[in-house]
This record gives C-alpha cells, structure tokens and sequence, in this order.
C-alpha cells in the first residue's frame, strides 16, 4: 500500500490521493489544475481510471495464487484498457490534455509494469510514442535513476 508520512505523523494512503497532494505542494509545476476546477476533476477521472482498470488489471498478473488458466484472460483484460489508452493518445500529447500532470506520471509509473510480465506494449504505438517522451524528462530520467531503475 503506498503511504506518505507527512509532519507530525500525519500518513496519507492511497496512489491517488498522494500524487494530488504532492501536486498541490508546488502549485507552480502544475501537475494538476486548480481546486474547483472542470480540467482538475477530468484529471481526478483518469487517476482513477488508472487505478481502478490499468493498476488493478495487473494484480492477478502478479499473483501466484492466479489459476494459469485464467491468465491469458486478465492479459487481454489489461491490454482491452492499453488500448483504450492508446486511442486518447491518438488525440493528445497527454493522458489529459496538452500538459503533463500526474495522471501521467502514475500512469508511466504502470506502464513500467509490462516488461516484468514480458508482455509488449508494440500494438500500441501512441501510448509507446508517450511513455518515451515521458521516460526523456528530466525529472522523470532523476526518479528513475534514484530508484535504480537505470
């Protein structure tokens, strides 16, 4: 489960709520558009979109406890929700428009997933086109290396 301490041990849970939070902290990067705002809660809208289809999908993926049998079907369950994904692509720079938030960031974060399983994102080539412009920030190249993970 993720989890945020934050001051006087106070903890924040859940991916959603985090990334919102820790937007909201540097206002000036605009990771997420403004409280009361139409754009904001279409960003809300895709974090949850990603947790709840695109990061749940992959549990029974990472299971041992997953019938084999049962596999082949949440693979095309998870690549149903890539392909929506990559069809919004087709349209925007971003999963949410014009700029990156931190929908894109979680939903890059996710789509890491997919080389651990040795499944291919190849049929998808607007989403592959986003996750290496996103992989070339700067910030995103400093989280990675920090993590290990080049």
């Amino acid at each position: 489960m993720p989890a945020l301490c934050i001051g006087d041990n106070q903890l924040l849970t859940e991916g959603v709520a985090i990334v919102q939070y820790l937007a909201d902290q540097k206002p000036d990067r605009k990771l997420i558009a403004p409280a009361g705002t139409l754009e904001r809660y279409h960003q809300i809208e895709w974090l949850n979109y990603i947790a709840s289809e695109v990061h749940k999908s992959f549990s029974p993926l990472f299971s041992k406890e997953t019938p084999e049998d049962y596999r082949p079907i949440a693979i095309r369950n998870l690549m149903s929700k890539f392909a929506y994904v990559d069809s919004v692509l087709a349209k925007s720079p971003y999963i949410t428009g014009n700029s990156f938030t931190v929908a894109d960031a979680y939903l890059f974060t996710v789509s890491g997933w997919v080389p651990h399983l040795n499944l291919s994102l190849e049929p998808y080539p607007h989403l592959q086109a986003y996750l290496a412009k996103i992989a070339h920030r700067p910030h995103v190249q400093d989280a990675m290396e920090a993590e290990g993970l080049i």
